[in-house]
Protein backbone atom coordinates (compact mmCIF):
# COMPACT_ATOMS: atom_id res chain seq x y z
CA UNK A 1 0.00 0.00 0.00
CA UNK A 2 1.43 3.47 -1.07
CA UNK A 3 2.11 5.61 2.01
CA UNK A 4 0.75 9.02 1.90
CA UNK A 5 3.20 10.80 3.69
CA UNK A 6 5.46 9.74 0.68
CA UNK A 7 2.75 10.72 -1.98
CA UNK A 8 3.49 13.96 -0.50
CA UNK A 9 7.07 13.92 -0.14
CA UNK A 10 7.85 12.93 -3.82
CA UNK A 11 5.24 15.38 -4.91
CA UNK A 12 7.24 18.42 -2.83
CA UNK A 13 10.43 16.93 -4.49
CA UNK A 14 8.90 17.20 -8.20
CA UNK A 15 7.91 20.71 -7.63
CA UNK A 16 11.06 21.48 -6.87
CA UNK A 17 12.79 19.68 -9.25
CA UNK A 18 10.30 21.42 -12.15
CA UNK A 19 10.87 25.30 -10.76
CA UNK A 20 14.20 25.16 -8.67
CA UNK A 21 16.50 22.39 -8.83
CA UNK A 22 18.24 23.02 -12.56
CA UNK A 23 19.16 26.48 -11.26
CA UNK A 24 20.22 25.70 -7.85
CA UNK A 25 22.20 22.88 -9.47
CA UNK A 26 23.70 25.24 -11.78
CA UNK A 27 24.41 27.92 -8.56
CA UNK A 28 25.69 24.95 -6.70
CA UNK A 29 28.79 23.61 -9.24
CA UNK A 30 30.52 26.39 -7.54
CA UNK A 31 32.38 26.72 -4.49
CA UNK A 32 30.67 30.28 -2.79
CA UNK A 33 33.60 32.09 -3.50
CA UNK A 34 34.02 30.95 -6.94
CA UNK A 35 30.23 31.87 -7.88
CA UNK A 36 30.59 35.35 -5.76
CA UNK A 37 33.43 35.55 -8.15
CA UNK A 38 31.91 34.94 -11.00
CA UNK A 39 28.76 36.96 -10.62
CA UNK A 40 30.65 39.76 -9.64
CA UNK A 41 33.29 39.86 -12.84
CA UNK A 42 30.14 40.70 -14.77
CA UNK A 43 28.89 43.25 -12.43
CA UNK A 44 31.85 44.78 -12.34
CA UNK A 45 32.19 45.16 -15.93
CA UNK A 46 28.89 46.17 -16.76
CA UNK A 47 29.12 49.25 -13.84
CA UNK A 48 32.04 50.41 -15.18
CA UNK A 49 31.14 50.08 -19.01
CA UNK A 50 27.91 51.91 -17.88
CA UNK A 51 29.57 54.73 -15.81
CA UNK A 52 31.78 55.40 -18.58
CA UNK A 53 29.07 56.26 -20.72
CA UNK A 54 27.33 58.37 -18.70
CA UNK A 55 30.93 59.96 -18.61
CA UNK A 56 30.61 60.14 -22.45
CA UNK A 57 27.39 62.11 -22.42
CA UNK A 58 28.54 64.10 -20.07
CA UNK A 59 31.14 65.60 -22.26
CA UNK A 60 29.18 65.46 -25.13
CA UNK A 61 26.67 67.97 -23.54
CA UNK A 62 29.67 69.93 -21.84
CA UNK A 63 31.32 70.77 -25.27
CA UNK A 64 28.31 70.22 -28.10
CA UNK A 65 25.57 71.98 -26.08
CA UNK A 66 27.42 74.37 -23.94
CA UNK A 67 30.39 74.70 -26.25
CA UNK A 68 33.41 74.39 -23.82
CA UNK A 69 36.70 74.53 -26.33
CA UNK A 70 38.26 71.03 -25.66
CA UNK A 71 41.60 72.71 -25.51
CA UNK A 72 40.51 74.50 -22.26
CA UNK A 73 39.90 71.50 -20.45
CA UNK A 74 42.56 70.12 -17.57
CA UNK A 75 43.35 66.78 -18.95
CA UNK A 76 45.25 65.57 -15.96
CA UNK A 77 42.44 66.84 -13.57
CA UNK A 78 39.71 65.16 -16.05
CA UNK A 79 41.51 61.90 -16.03
CA UNK A 80 41.85 61.55 -12.26
CA UNK A 81 37.86 62.72 -11.96
CA UNK A 82 36.89 59.54 -14.66
CA UNK A 83 38.91 57.29 -12.50
CA UNK A 84 37.07 58.18 -9.62
CA UNK A 85 34.24 57.84 -10.73
CA UNK A 86 34.86 54.73 -12.07
CA UNK A 87 36.37 53.46 -9.63
CA UNK A 88 33.79 54.08 -7.00
CA UNK A 89 31.43 52.90 -9.48
CA UNK A 90 33.45 49.53 -9.26
CA UNK A 91 33.34 49.11 -5.59
CA UNK A 92 29.54 50.22 -5.11
CA UNK A 93 27.95 48.06 -7.84
CA UNK A 94 30.77 44.99 -5.96
CA UNK A 95 29.61 45.61 -2.70
CA UNK A 96 25.96 45.19 -3.81
CA UNK A 97 26.65 42.25 -6.17
CA UNK A 98 28.80 40.50 -3.50
CA UNK A 99 25.95 40.94 -1.14
CA UNK A 100 22.88 39.59 -3.76
CA UNK A 101 25.30 36.55 -4.70
CA UNK A 102 26.50 35.53 -1.49
CA UNK A 103 22.32 35.41 -0.71
CA UNK A 104 21.36 33.39 -4.07
CA UNK A 105 23.70 31.36 -3.30
CA UNK A 106 22.58 30.61 0.74
CA UNK A 107 19.19 30.14 -0.42
CA UNK A 108 20.20 27.55 -3.18
CA UNK A 109 22.22 25.99 -0.42
CA UNK A 110 19.49 26.17 2.09
CA UNK A 111 17.19 24.31 -0.48
CA UNK A 112 19.18 21.46 -1.70
CA UNK A 113 19.67 20.65 1.85
CA UNK A 114 15.96 20.52 2.09
CA UNK A 115 15.43 18.43 -0.41
CA UNK A 116 18.53 15.99 -0.19
CA UNK A 117 16.46 16.08 3.66
CA UNK A 118 13.23 15.04 2.01
CA UNK A 119 15.23 12.25 -0.14
CA UNK A 120 16.79 10.70 2.57
CA UNK A 121 13.66 10.30 4.48
CA UNK A 122 11.49 8.78 1.70
CA UNK A 123 13.67 5.88 2.07
CA UNK A 124 13.06 3.22 4.47
CA UNK A 125 14.76 3.98 7.87
CA UNK A 126 17.66 1.24 6.86
CA UNK A 127 18.36 2.45 3.77
CA UNK A 128 20.70 4.94 2.82
CA UNK A 129 19.88 8.20 0.92
CA UNK A 130 20.51 7.76 -2.95
CA UNK A 131 23.06 9.39 -4.98
CA UNK A 132 21.58 12.34 -6.66
CA UNK A 133 23.11 12.08 -10.27
CA UNK A 134 22.91 14.84 -12.64
CA UNK A 135 23.29 14.96 -16.48
CA UNK A 136 27.13 15.78 -17.05
CA UNK A 137 27.47 12.58 -14.39
CA UNK A 138 29.54 9.64 -15.22
CA UNK A 139 28.41 7.09 -13.11
CA UNK A 140 25.39 5.33 -13.63
CA UNK A 141 22.51 5.79 -10.72
CA UNK A 142 22.06 2.06 -8.49
CA UNK A 143 18.72 0.59 -8.79
CA UNK A 144 16.86 0.60 -6.26
CA UNK A 145 14.17 -2.04 -5.22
Amino acid sequence: MIDGEKIIMMTKLAVYDKNLGGQDRKILEYFRHDYIYRKNFWTRACAVTGAFILLLFYWADKILVQGTDVTELDLRQTGVDILTYLTAAAVFFTLIGTLIAAIEYSRAKKRHANYKETLRKLNSPGEEAPPVYYGNSQLSPRVYR
